[in-house]
């Protein structure tokens, strides 16, 4: 994992110090390489430094849990079948001429429109 330890190491920190608060970086790799990466952040960062890394296999994890994560890894399969679902309902909405009236923030709280 040297070259992707060292990607990772510095998307870290051109996180810290351009976005601090813009959420996870996020790693796209085959399904067999997902609990690997999740290993090898754990082996190569040190308990005091060690990025909130968090392996993302399930679709009802919340987003309030995903943004408090430093790494979110997630397989292509699962990225694919996601944006799958994303556009056939946006296709719904469009199908229905729906107008959504509210607009819901990253804490999850709802505001008018």
């Amino acid at each position: 994992m040297g070259k992707s330890f060292a990607s990772l190491n510095a998307a870290l920190l051109r996180r810290a110090q351009l976005l601090a608060d813009c959420g996870p970086v996020l790693v796209i790799c085959p399904t067999s390489c997902v609990d690997q990466w999740s290993s090898e952040v754990q082996k190569h960062f040190n308990e005091e430094t060690r990025p909130r890394c968090m392996a993302l296999h399930q679709k009802e994890t919340s987003p309030k849990d995903i943004v408090k994560m430093d790494i979110v890894i997630e397989s292509h399969g699962f990225v694919r079948q996601r944006f799958t679902e994303a556009t056939e309902y946006i296709a719904w909405f469009k199908l229905k001429d729906f107008v959504p009236q509210r607009d819901i923030d990253s804490d999850g709280h709802s505001h008018p429109r």
